[in-house]
């Protein structure tokens, strides 16, 4: 099974890095959420078996927005206006578009 090197974010906001096995990046972004991490880079871990054919270079990105929104004692989303929203996807566009 391959090892993933990850960094993430624990409960308080503190960075965690170690190593996960799973079968692939998704299961192991679902292994460390299950930890209660926020995972903010994965990758194939150097050195380890199966770790050369899983490598991808790619960051991963855990956004889960309804714990965002619980942390930040938001119960209950409220219903976001058209234009809000239309904002929102526009910037959040751009950002990708940058690469961030």
């Amino acid at each position: 099974m391959p090892a993933f090197a990850y960094r993430a974010r624990d409960r308080d906001g503190r960075l965690v890095q170690g190593q996960v096995e799973a079968a692939d990046e998704r299961a192991a972004v679902a292994a460390l959420r299950g930890r209660g991490l926020v995972v903010t880079d994965l990758w194939a871990a150097p050195g380890a078996p199966g770790g050369a054919e899983a490598a991808t270079g790619a960051t991963v990105l855990d956004l889960d927005l309804g714990r965002l929104a619980r942390s930040l004692g938001l119960d209950r989303p409220r219903r976001l206006p058209r234009r809000e929203l239309a904002v929102f996807c526009r910037q959040l566009a751009g950002i990708l578009e940058a690469g961030v």
